[in-house]
């Protein structure tokens, strides 16, 4: 169940925050604002204009105001889903994936779960979560869900994700893909509890079927037995650990190093793991260095920094080959401290294109709707990385993707092709 909770969706976090709030947003007069969801809206609106780089960057303003204003109108008469689905429709319009809403405690305990999950890999929309009853649909290929393509699934869910590249869209979409009220907030069910027929091309016998899916309720849901994808990990796979450094062969010609939260481990800061890192390239002068920042999602991108500056140091004296591992969670700080190894050594950027932004918005705060509960965050700089970048996701050098089968297996599709 620890592999579960990494995994799924469902175990949300209540973002925390101070709720600032200063000049008003410009309202028609016979809006009557005393309804707690307009004011909801109105503090929503008013910390964003105040504090956000630039809310309107993707939509233009005139626009955004006119949505905002339909929202102000249609929000008392709302059930408590159906707002909250409206205000992630009103943040995906800044088009910013620091730029987020977060589920309130209460409303996330009363949701109706489907018990799968679905995930992009290998090119397709496929389950990466089953009940182990079901273990056979492990890496099938999801095509409709009642009857709707996954594609037109994920046209209608634009709507409700802010992103700021397609990499970050199918990492944040696969986040709602076993709710079941956003099946019925998008008009794909009647109602949150109705089941769904799911049909897939079974990956072992290219086999299409259709099964009938009952949503649950979350305690139910953390009842059940389920089989994933990653419970077979590699030993370089997703640990759970701030970081890590270990040699990969015997002669100790490979070294790598796990970066996998940009924060500092209390037990184990990170300057001294720095510090003994780069004693361990000084000493043992390894033939190559595999910096791994797949399942880094961002933090303090700074602490990384005397880390890839003694490494570009050394790699000019020593000359060990530097790969520098990035994939889709690959995001914030993380996403800056792949671009300075690029920039800063000659270091090849391995795996798959990331789910941050070279150039991005970024530097983030939180507050909570007062009303409502809703909790959100909101960027408060722009990083420009790259003047020279066209935008969207930093690419790899060589492009390498994990296979279902390897997944299967424990084996670390990225790592063994650059072992091998």
């Amino acid at each position: 169940m620890k592999t579960m909770r990494n995994i799924l969706i469902l175990s949300i976090t209540l973002l925390l925050g101070l709720l600032s709030s200063c000049a008003s947003t410009q309202l028609s007069s016979d809006i009557d604002m005393s309804d707690p969801r307009r004011e909801d809206l109105q503090v929503l609106m008013t910390t964003l204009e105040n504090n956000h780089p630039d809310i309107y960057s993707v939509t233009k303003g005139n626009d955004f105001k006119a949505l905002y204003e339909d929202v102000l109108v249609s929000a008392p008469q709302m059930q408590d889903i159906d707002f909250y689905f409206t205000v992630r429709e009103l943040i995906a319009q800044i088009g910013d994936s620091h730029t987020m809403v977060g589920f309130p405690q209460e409303l996330a305990a009363g949701l109706h779960a489907l018990p799968i999950q679905i995930a992009y890999i290998n090119n397709a929309w496929r389950l990466i979560v089953v009940e182990k009853s079901q273990e056979p649909m492990l890496g099938s290929e999801v095509l409709s869900l009642n009857g709707v393509p996954i594609h037109q699934i994920l046209k209608k869910a634009e709507r409700l994700v802010g992103y700021d590249n397609q990499v970050w869209f199918n990492q944040s979409v696969s986040q709602l893909l076993n709710i079941a009220e956003f099946y019925s907030y998008l008009g794909i069910a009647e109602n949150p509890s109705d089941p769904i027929t799911l049909t897939i091309d079974h990956r072992t016998c290219q086999n299409v079927s259709s099964s009938s899916i009952t949503p649950i309720s979350i305690t139910e849901f953390y009842q059940k037995e389920f089989v994933t994808l990653y419970d077979n990990p590699s030993r370089t796979g997703s640990a759970r650990v701030y970081y890590r450094t270990e040699f990969l062969d015997t002669q100790e010609d490979i070294l790598f190093i796990q970066y996998n939260v940009c924060a500092s481990d209390p037990a184990f800061p990170v300057d001294v793991f720095i510090e003994e890192t780069l004693a361990l390239v000084s000493s043992k002068k390894p033939a190559k260095i595999i910096v791994d920042l797949r399942y880094n999602g961002g933090g303090d991108s700074s602490l990384f920094e005397p880390m890839i500056d003694g490494l570009a140091t050394y790699q000019k004296t020593q000359g060990f080959l530097l790969d520098v591992l990035i994939g889709e969670r690959t995001f914030s700080s993380a996403l800056m401290n792949a671009v300075q190894l690029k920039q800063r050594s000659n270091a090849t950027l391995v795996g798959t294109p990331t789910g941050g932004s070279v150039n991005h918005f970024g530097e983030v705060k939180s507050f909570i709707l007062p009303h409502s509960g809703i909790p959100l965050q909101y960027s408060t700089k722009f990083f420009v990385m790259d003047k020279s970048h066209q935008g969207g996701s930093l690419q790899p050098d060589v492009f390498v993707a994990a296979t279902v089968e390897d997944l299967r297996s424990g084996i670390d599709t990225v790592v063994q092709t650059r072992i091998e």
